[in-house]
């Protein structure tokens, strides 16, 4: 075990060890049990490397329901998210500042939207059996034991609310290193979970330089074990991975040791997901399933990945459409594809576009600033236009409506007094 104190330097990036409710819930705990509470995981691993972290975990010795019993008996709110695995978490009471005084408004209201701080508090679990996606836990009061049986060393560092690090698996010298390793035996890790495969992936792309060549290869050896997950964390993972901004960096890893194509049965297009992601880093994971499978069937990606049904119907429209940019050659005709497609979808169908080589960096710069700079029209008329010239409701309105925002965008998006004109021309060839 190695421990040691935050250095000066490294202190101004764990500026959230003195927020009031942190300190707060910790000094509870500590006070009912000396030193059963210690920081790990994402917020100690990122504040070490200099990154905010966007949540805030702790790991106690002391069971779940004294840990709830204790911090309600102080007025701490506690909801159990994750009772079965040992998670409850504290809020923060809203309208609590971190001066920790009330915050009032003009009319002496709390404010109710006031942000609030969620601490994850786990219990020093050990695993008892694993099946690869569920694990049967034990309770424990050993860290060390708690400690391997996490995934990754850089994952499984403590920090005591006095500002020691504690290390018992060598994440220290694995984030000075930028390397990113499994705990003990990498097969024994990932046998206990085959998520971790996918983890790896991502954790590797996120803070290493480099890929573990035992990692890879234990991972080559047991891909069979995706198979064992549900879709839907299958899904979540591939796209937290495909939002990274060097995403392509563990998508060629993925591809070498085979398993891109245990999650999805298609070979990616890597090439035009890394040109995109060279060029704009921060384009998204839908963007990305679009960029490496632009040949999938509508649908197909949905069932594969458990998409969300908003997630699922702009990985459609994207498909459908992109093509069509390739064969636009003028304003008047980008401006007609711009108002059909939207501009969300216009800005998703130009990456793919100059992605796949279908345009260039220079069209793709003017579409996109045409999207950025140009306001879509409303058509001037409705409906009820048409019903005021005496036309009877029925589903011959929409017919005519149609064919006159069809000529409205061949006349390049005239004034309302011109399509009026064209409105009743055609309420009138109709009525003949």
């Amino acid at each position: 075990m190695q421990q040691r104190l935050l250095e000066k330097h490294e202190r101004r990036h764990f500026l959230w060890l003195g927020h009031p409710f942190v300190r707060k819930v910790a000094a509870i705990l500590n006070g009912h049990t000396q030193d059963s509470v210690r920081f790990v995981g994402g917020c100690v691993r990122d504040s070490l490397l200099g990154i905010t972290p966007l949540d805030i975990d702790m790991a106690t010795s002391l069971l779940p329901q004294t840990v709830m019993e204790v911090l309600q008996e102080n007025g701490i709110k506690i909801i159990p998210t994750g009772l079965d695995h040992g998670t409850v978490t504290a809020m923060e009471h809203r309208g609590i500042s971190q001066s920790g005084h009330k915050k009032e408004t003009s009319s002496k209201k709390v404010i109710e939207d006031a942000p609030r701080l969620a601490i994850e508090i786990t219990s020093l679990r050990k695993d008892v059996t694993t099946d690869g996606r569920r694990a049967t836990i034990a309770y424990t009061d050993d860290w060390a034991e708690d400690a391997c049986r996490r995934d990754f060393t850089i994952n499984a560092l403590y920090l005591t609310p006095e500002g020691d690090v504690v290390d018992f698996v060598g994440g220290l010298s694995d984030i000075k290193e930028s390397r990113v390793r499994f705990i003990g035996t990498a097969e024994q890790r990932i046998k206990e979970d085959y998520l971790r495969i996918l983890r790896f992936f991502r954790f590797s792309a996120r803070f290493s330089h480099e890929f573990d060549e035992d990692g890879l290869r234990a991972i080559q050896a047991n891909l069979a074990g995706i198979k064992k997950l549900s879709r839907e964390r299958i899904g979540a993972e591939f796209c937290k991975i495909l939002e990274l901004p060097n995403a392509y960096l563990a998508l060629e890893n993925m591809i070498s040791v085979g398993c891109a194509e245990e999650i999805i049965p298609y070979q990616p297009d890597i090439d035009s997901f890394k040109k995109v992601k060279r060029t704009i880093p921060q384009a998204d994971a839908i963007l990305g399933l679009t960029l490496l499978y632009p040949e999938c069937r509508e649908g197909e990606l949905q069932d594969l990945l458990r998409l969300s049904n908003a997630q699922a119907v702009r990985l459609d429209l994207v498909l459908k459409n992109w093509r069509k940019i390739k064969s636009i050659q003028s304003r008047e005709a980008a401006c007609i594809a711009l108002y059909e497609m939207g501009k969300s979808c216009w800005r998703d169908c130009l990456m793919l576009a100059y992605g796949q080589d279908h345009i260039d960096a220079h069209k793709y710069e003017e579409f996109l600033k045409l999207a950025n700079e140009w306001t879509i029209p409303v058509l001037p008329v409705s409906g009820r236009d048409i019903l005021a010239h005496g036309v009877k409701a029925g589903p011959h309105i929409s017919m005519i409506l149609k064919e006159v925002e069809t000529i409205w965008k061949q006349k390049n998006f005239p004034d309302e007094k011109i399509i009026r004109e064209v409105l009743e021309q055609s309420i009138k060839m109709y009525k003949e």
